[in-house]
C-alpha cells in the first residue's frame, strides 16, 4: 500500500476506483492488438474516476485523505458495455467503456462523494451529471486526424468482455513522475468496506 505521506507535486490529482484488469487475457490481447494511433492505459492505471481534482495544492492532500477516510461505501460489481468516444465522436480525447452492471450504484457514489472531495481539494466542481466509465485509451496527439478516425472506428466496434469485476478500493491518484511506464501514481488507498 502506498505511503500516504509521500508527496507528488506535479500534474493532476483525482479520486478513482481501480478496476482489476491485470488478471484478464482480454486486456492483454487489447494491448497487443490495439492500433498504434492510440495510447492504451497499463492495467494498473485502469480505474473509474469519482472526482477529478485538477492541479491540487499539496496543502489540500491531508484534507482530501480525511474525506476519503470518512466516506462510506460498500464494494460492488460492474461489467463493461460498449466502448464510447469521449467527449464526442467529433472531438475524441478518450475511449472509455460504459458500465452495464453496477452503473446506477456508480452514479450514486459519484454524486454523493464529489461535493466533499471538491471542497477538500479547493477544486472546481463538475456540474455535469455523473457518467460512470472506464477509460482505456487516448488518441496520440501526433497521430492527428488518423488517430481521431481510428478512435472513432474502434469506439463503434468494441464491446466489453463478459467478466464481472469487483470494485473494492478507492485511491487518490496523481500523475506518475515517469509517465512512460505508467500514467498515474497511487498516493493513498483504502478498502471501500471499512
Amino acid at each position: 500500500m502506498p505511503d500516504s505521506n509521500t508527496t507528488f507535486d506535479h500534474g493532476n490529482w483525482f479520486v478513482g476506483l481501480p478496476l482489476p484488469v491485470a488478471d484478464g487475457n482480454w486486456y492483454r490481447d487489447l494491448l497487443r492488438l490495439g492500433p498504434p494511433e492510440l495510447r492504451f492505459f497499463q492495467p494498473d492505471d485502469i480505474h473509474m474516476t469519482i472526482a477529478f481534482l485538477g492541479r491540487m495544492s499539496l496543502a489540500c492532500k491531508p484534507d482530501v485523505i480525511d474525506v476519503l477516510t470518512s466516506l462510506r461505501a460498500e464494494s460492488f460489481h460492474v461489467s463493461l458495455g460498449r466502448l464510447r468516444a469521449l467527449p464526442s465522436e467529433q472531438h475524441i480525447t478518450a475511449l472509455a467503456f460504459e458500465l452495464e452492471r453496477g452503473a446506477e450504484t456508480a452514479r450514486r457514489l459519484i454524486a454523493d462523494w464529489r461535493p466533499s472531495l471538491y471542497r477538500a481539494a479547493n477544486a472546481r466542481a463538475d456540474s455535469r451529471p455523473p457518467l460512470p466509465h472506464i477509460t482505456i485509451a487516448r488518441p496520440l496527439r501526433r497521430s492527428g486526424r488518423a488517430g481521431q478516425r481510428v478512435a472513432q472506428l474502434w469506439s463503434r466496434s468494441l464491446t466489453g468482455p463478459p467478466e464481472i469485476f469487483s470494485l473494492t478500493r478507492v485511491n487518490l491518484y496523481c500523475w506518475a513522475a515517469d509517465r512512460r511506464s505508467r500514467l498515474f501514481q497511487v498516493v493513498h488507498s483504502r478498502a471501500l468496506d471499512c
